[in-house]
């Protein structure tokens, strides 16, 4: 199973994992910097990387087509120059990596300047001239954030050349040429990275909006040579038609109405394109850390005692678990010792009957089933990618200290939600939560999370594990959770209304949030609606046919 730890090494030569935090009030500029940050503390450097650092620092500042008009990077060592620039530095000389950059017929003299302690990170990619002399231009900059920005770069540059898109690679460049430079991070630019009132609106509202049919917009297509024109509104009969190219458009949004002419608003719009694609790059990179995260946290977990098979099962306990007819459907099956054995055939009914509900993984694997005691893991229950294992702790909340079995406790009713780890790691051969059409209820989620936990207290549970919530796998766990439970699936093996009404983690999931949710699963799992209101009706007409047994056995 690919991991995201082994993909994380291949994309940026992480080769540790570590906590990033992205806040609700982090700008675009902020969150590529944190990214960058990530990676440079989190995998080792060589010689190399700084030469390749210093590379991409030129390309984005000079323009991505510089490759070809430069000859030469030279690292320096001591010189009359470096003097000369190190005395308007901001750091100490002795601290720099210093490298002089050789253009092609260029009579300017360009250096780079790195900053080894790491202190001039506001005033990253910045430009300066050498008082006195104009002919020498010098660059500065943090060598931890050009190390990380470096692989940042190649790999969204990467991720551009892979696809077809509406805007230009240097027009790519000249975003990420800003979101590298520290200077532009400051409240001075706030224009920058921010979305137009437009970044909504489809190719075909725009077409439908009305235009300012002035005069000066109209032409003759008889005579004018106007790539794009229609009938004027008010004269449909005139000869006389509308230049689409240049009549100004009447938007209307949620604010208000603008007139804006169509050129303007098409560059406004390939911006918006140009920062979505980088957003979307950094929310995917993010997804990635934090699944990495978890699986890391998991991994340390899988290696306990709690994740193999106990040496000494009794006998009477070693006969059901061989027995059992859930081997059909899970391919091993643990119970514990103190699992209280006369209760366990209800448990056994119940999952039973639910297989014919829920989904089976397209790729034919079954889970492991384990029915453990978690305290120590602090859960009710786990799942293991690493070993497709379903950990579910037998105890009820009131009764943990009793290690009794009951089979309407919590323990048990978490087994919804580690089975839809489950389907999300092992229904198709990619993981779920981290496909395109997932994507957008993972950050819209992380979003309202993000926001409600602003006016909470810092020891508040969502306020410490709000990266663990919006990591796409428990998103997925959640959400298919709330799906089955709004569809009316009521067993002993997922929560209730107390749970789903009244705990912020799913009340979180709003009506926009469930909405999202309905048509995803609706579409990922087609007859799971179905299978449930089956389920639910069979279940219900048992339940009568037994209540009205009983009360017959009690008249007679």
């Amino acid at each position: 199973m690919k991991t995201y730890t082994s993909l994380m090494k291949k994309r940026f030569g992480i080769n540790k994992t570590a906590n990033l935090v992205f806040k609700v009030d982090d700008s675009l500029h902020r969150k590529f910097r944190k990214l960058a940050d990530y990676i440079y503390k989190n995998r080792d450097w060589q010689q190399e990387d700084e030469i390749a650092a210093v590379q991409v620092l030129i390309e984005s500042i000079y323009g991505n087509n510089s490759e070809s008009k430069y000859y030469a990077i030279q690292q320096l060592e001591d010189s009359m120059i470096q003097q000369q620039v190190g005395k308007t530095l901001i750091f100490p000389l002795d601290h720099a990596y210093s490298f002089q950059v050789k253009f092609k017929e260029d009579y300017h003299q360009r250096y780079l300047f790195l900053d080894a302690t790491n202190k001039s990170g506001n005033k990253h990619g910045e430009m300066y001239y050498l008082i006195g002399n104009l002919d020498v231009r010098f660059i500065i900059g943090n060598l931890n954030r050009a190390l990380g920005y470096s692989k940042l770069y190649q790999d969204i540059m990467g991720e551009f050349n892979a696809q077809e898109l509406e805007f230009t690679r240097n027009e790519l460049n000249e975003y990420l040429k800003d979101l590298m430079n520290g200077t532009k991070g400051s409240k001075k630019y706030p224009y920058l990275f921010k979305y137009s009132p437009f970044f909504q609106l489809t190719d075909e509202q725009i077409e439908n909006f009305d235009r300012l049919e002035d005069e000066r917009y109209w032409v003759d297509p008889t005579q004018d040579s106007c790539p794009s024109h229609r009938p004027l509104t008010e004269y449909p009969d005139s000869n006389y038609q509308l230049d689409l190219t240049r009549a100004p458009i009447k938007v209307n949004t949620d604010e208000r109405e603008y007139i804006i002419e169509p050129d303007m608003l098409s560059r406004l719009r390939r911006k918006d394109k140009i920062l979505s694609f980088i957003e979307t790059y950094i929310e995917e990179n993010y997804d990635i850390i934090l699944q990495a995260n978890y699986e890391k946290d998991i991994e340390k977990q899988v290696r306990a005692k709690a994740w193999q098979t106990k040496e000494h099962i009794n006998q009477q306990t070693q006969s059901i678990m061989d027995t059992t007819r859930l081997n059909q459907y899970f391919r091993f099956v643990e119970i514990d010792n103190e699992v209280d054995l006369s209760l366990f055939p209800l448990f056994e009914e119940e999952l039973s009957a639910l297989q014919h509900v829920l989904p089976k993984s397209e790729e034919a694997v079954q889970p492991i089933l384990r029915l453990r005691k978690l305290g120590n893991y602090k859960a009710l229950g786990l799942f293991a990618p690493v070993n497709q294992t379903i950990a579910i702790d037998f105890r009820d909340n009131h009764t943990f200290d009793e290690d009794r079995y009951s089979p309407n406790g919590v323990g048990i009713q978490s087994f919804i939600h580690e089975y839809a780890h489950f389907l999300d790691y092992f229904y198709t051969d990619t993981q779920l939560s981290m496909q395109e059409d997932f994507r957008s209820i993972v950050h819209q989620y992380r979003q309202t999370v993000n926001n409600e936990i602003q006016y909470l207290d810092k020891n508040n549970y969502l306020t410490k594990k709000a990266a663990y919530y919006t990591t796409p796998t428990e998103v997925f766990a959640r959400a298919f959770e709330l799906y089955v439970f709004q569809n009316g699936l009521e067993t002993n093996l997922n929560h209730g209304a107390s749970v789903y009404h009244h705990q912020a983690e799913y009340m979180l999931y709003d009506t926009d949030i469930l909405d999202q949710i309905e048509q995803y699963f609706d579409q990922q799992f087609p007859q799971l609606k179905e299978n449930i209101q089956r389920y639910m009706k069979n279940k219900i007409h048992l339940h009568e046919q037994m209540q009205a047994e009983r009360e017959e056995d009690s008249h007679g």
